[in-house]
């Protein structure tokens, strides 16, 4: 039991697949959630306990993100008569992102990534299945054909949208949001397994259509832009491998300059409605574009500037024009939570982390491009730094971060193992 607890790829295993989980468990087990905050809560205390037992030391990565989680932590104090009770727990959960992250440097090269295929199997089968039976679902809806327990009803299947203004298809995610976000992590996590060989092209080819349908019905804007990202970044890939960077980097704005000339084409008349009304009420056009994050976005801007040092505590919009948990976007929901106390650090870890992989060179592994499509989904919501459950995407960009900065390319770091050798770390 002990060599259980102590084994932090169980804690992470446990992490991920629970709350991948916990929307099918829930209605057997009610209580799942809070068994799973306890665990978040507590577990993570034990490696904490133990690394200070032991005093091991914080690489240059790892102390960024100890130094953001101290401002993010002193920024809230600072705050204190607003805190939300749920941001003690949003804020401990970046210590277990933390954890995710430094898996990695603890493992041999060969163990982490056969404990992240496995990890990428579970979340991505699962995630597909649930793609699938929504699909069906949702089929079994249009044609008026009904189930046992009503499972295809119009009240299982569809839920409220963006700010409740609207129903939308949520099929068996619960939330049509997750669920987008979920199918996009699905469709990169398949790709991954494609690269490493463990699935056939057929079967990631159909699980790739699942979820790409599934997004769209899902009608999730967030996971079409990471989607567009990611696609992108492969064709860039293909390219390359066919010619020089700067040729492909050519053929790409050219291919995405002919498709904005054939959509002007095609849409003329209601382009320029959309600039017409963009010059008589640029606010409220790009608030519709935005579907009402722009006017997020100007606000926390605005309460940036007036606390620029600490920002307002973790989670808090009690200063917001209108209450919201959330701005959606990574950027501003530091500012605004942590100003510079807490966006500095993640700053500069940024930089260090690029500085790293352009010394290993790694390339556009899937790994990387899991890395830019979940960072692109953060400009629009709410992942990377979630609020009071972290969603798998979340755990999936920081465990990458953790492959890519420990074991680049999959393969050890003759000089990270020598320092291994000499420094004991976190």
């Amino acid at each position: 039991m002990k060599s259980f607890v102590l084994d932090r790829k169980n804690y992470v295993f446990v992490y991920v697949i629970g709350y991948l989980l916990r929307g099918i468990i829930y209605h057997f087990f009610p209580w799942i959630n809070e068994i799973l905050t306890a665990l978040t809560i507590l577990w993570p205390l034990v490696f904490f306990a133990e690394a200070l037992k032991e005093k091991r030391r914080p690489d240059h990565l790892q102390a960024c993100l100890l130094a953001f989680a101290a401002g993010a932590l002193v920024s809230t104090l600072v705050n204190l008569s607003e805190v939300n009770p749920d941001a003690w727990l949003s804020l401990w959960q970046v210590m277990s992102l933390l954890l995710i992250f430094s898996l990695p440097k603890r493992e041999s090269a060969e163990s982490a990534r056969k404990f992240y295929t496995l990890l990428a199997e579970i979340s991505a089968g699962f995630i597909v299945l649930l793609a699938a039976g929504s699909l069906f679902l949702l089929a079994c809806y249009k044609m008026n054909l009904s189930l046992p327990g009503g499972l295809a009803d119009g009240s299982r299947i569809f839920t409220y949208g963006h700010m409740g203004e609207e129903t939308r298809f949520c099929g068996l995610f619960g939330y049509s949001a997750d669920g987008g976000n979920l199918c996009a992590l699905s469709v990169i996590l398949s790709l991954f397994l494609l690269e490493e060989k463990k699935w056939n092209p057929i079967l990631a080819a159909v699980c790739i259509i699942i979820a790409v349908i599934t997004v769209v019905y899902l009608d999730v804007r967030t996971s079409m832009v990471e989607l567009a990202v990611v696609a992108l970044i492969l064709l860039y890939r293909f390219l390359k491998r066919k010619t020089s960077a700067k040729t492909a980097c050519l053929l790409i704005t050219g291919g995405l300059f002919a498709g904005a000339v054939l959509v002007f084409a095609v849409k003329h008349d209601a382009l320029m409605g959309m600039m017409e009304q963009m010059r008589e009420d640029p606010e409220k056009t790009l608030r519709f574009l935005t579907t009402g994050r722009s006017a997020y976005w100007a606000s926390a801007w605005q309460g940036f500037l007036a606390r620029p040092i600490f920002g307002y505590g973790w989670m808090n919009f009690t200063h917001m024009f209108r209450t919201y948990f959330d701005t959606h976007n990574l950027i501003f929901n530091l500012l605004f939570w942590t100003g510079l106390c807490g966006t500095v650090p993640i700053a500069v870890f940024a930089v260090l982390f690029l500085r790293q992989m352009v010394r290993e060179k790694p390339g556009w592994t899937m790994k990387a491009v899991l890395l830019a499509g979940v960072l692109a989904e953060s400009m629009l919501d709410r992942a990377i730094l979630g609020t009071a459950h972290t969603a798998p995407e979340t755990s999936f960009f920081w465990l990458s971060a953790g492959m890519l900065a420990y074991h680049a390319a999959g393969q050890a770091s003759g000089k990270e193992e020598t320092e291994n050798k000499g420094e004991k770390t976190v």
